[in-house]
């Protein structure tokens, strides 16, 4: 950054016209070839940049009524009548630098799940007692076919049995007793950053899947919000 110089008026002295405007006119004409040093450390700050850089993308469903019901053992992505839960950045996708920070968070409230079958373990096949949420990104590399990677996956209970003896795991003397928990809020975020050059993201989806097809899991009021912190 170039400097500007003023000169000292001290006391006693009458500055002219000039002297004045002097600095002024400096600075217009230093202004028009800026160059790329800085004259201090803190010379200059984010207030004095014309730039973005941080962008929000995110979606919204504030709708108090279920979305479609979810009863799939397989990831799908949460749909209210059709309109899936998921940003989209346009054709082509938004390029993202290697190693760009993403920040992606997913909320939402679990409403009036049905539960069939309420306890953790059965047989040593799964955990039928859980369901589970997922972020998946769709991307592609300088244009290419559209590529998916798992952002992430955070799972919850529908009840709080802890085995086949469907103990309960807030006291295990009581038999038969799991209590089923709903109209409980999720929420879970992660940094996701490509390994790779030439990234661009397509679109982000909030998805979720039941452990047993017997319970069904409801769903309203989510969202999905992403961040890039543009170097």
């Amino acid at each position: 950054m170039p400097y500007v110089k003023t000169t000292p008026i001290v006391e006693d002295d009458i500055p002219t016209a000039s002297q004045l405007n002097g600095p002024y006119n400096d600075l217009a004409t230093a202004s028009a070839s800026i160059d790329t040093d800085n004259v201090a450390s803190g010379a200059i700050t984010f207030n004095h940049l014309d730039a973005n850089f941080n962008a929000l993308y995110q979606y919204e469903d504030s709708n108090s009524t279920n979305l479609t019901a979810i009863n799939s053992t397989s990831y799908v992505t949460l749909d209210r009548g059709g309109t899936p839960t998921e940003i989209t950045f346009g054709p082509g996708g938004l390029p993202i630098p290697q190693y760009q920070p993403l920040r992606i968070s997913g909320t939402g409230l679990v409403t009036n799940t049905s539960i069939v079958t309420i306890w953790d373990f059965v047989n040593g096949n799964g955990k039928p007692n859980l369901y589970a949420f997922q972020l998946l990104i769709s991307y592609n590399i300088s244009g290419g076919a559209t590529q998916t990677v798992s952002a992430g996956e955070w799972g919850y209970s529908f009840g709080t049995a802890s085995s086949t003896d469907r103990y309960s795991t807030l006291n295990t003397n009581l038999p038969s007793c799991s209590i089923p928990i709903c109209y409980q809020t999720f929420q879970f975020e992660t940094v996701y950053r490509p390994s790779v050059a030439n990234f661009n993201i397509e679109k982000i989806e909030l998805q979720a899947k039941v452990y047993d097809n017997t319970n069904t899991l409801r769903i309203s009021r989510n969202a999905i919000h992403a961040i890039v912190g543009w170097r």
